[in-house]
């Protein structure tokens, strides 16, 4: 595990995770980004949700899919949630986690609605956010190892 510069707290580990920041505020990716890029992902950034559509279904269909997405829910153009659920309609099947400032329960609801599978706080600290990155990271890869697993034991291809 990493730590912080002064040793005290541990940072999670996410090395050569990739990671589409979704975020409109050049000071919040750059924060954001450093943090990530600390722990060892890989971030790619956009700043606007239709740009975010566009990359990560490129990148799914040339096998680069994101282990996770964090999507800022209000930015101008189409609203996270508005990508959120646009993803979700396309077959997007990776982690969406939106990412804002805005009170939580109200988020947090309509994020689940639009299809995020999480909500994290801009305001909660490095570490949660890095924790909660890498729990629903490692729960796709154990979903996708065992559809692998049930495709193979039962023939389903």
């Amino acid at each position: 595990m990493l730590t912080t510069k002064n040793n005290q707290r541990p940072l999670s580990k996410l090395n050569d995770y990739r990671v589409l920041l979704v975020e409109d505020d050049p000071d919040s990716q750059r924060q954001i980004t450093h943090y990530l890029e600390q722990a060892g992902a890989n971030v790619f950034v956009v700043d606007n949700g239709q740009a975010a559509i566009n990359m990560a279904l490129e990148a799914t269909q040339n096998g680069f899919q994101f282990e996770i997405i964090l999507m800022d829910i209000e930015m101008p153009g189409l609203t996270g949630f508005e990508a959120a659920s646009q993803l979700r309609s396309e077959g997007y099947k990776g982690n969406i986690i939106a990412f804002t400032a805005y009170e939580e329960k109200y988020c947090r609801e309509q994020s689940l609605r639009a299809g995020c599978d999480e909500f994290i706080s801009k305001l909660a600290n490095r570490e949660t956010i890095l924790e909660v990155i890498r729990n629903h990271s490692f729960q796709q890869y154990l979903k996708q190892r065992m559809n692998r697993v049930a495709k193979t034991f039962f023939n389903l291809d």
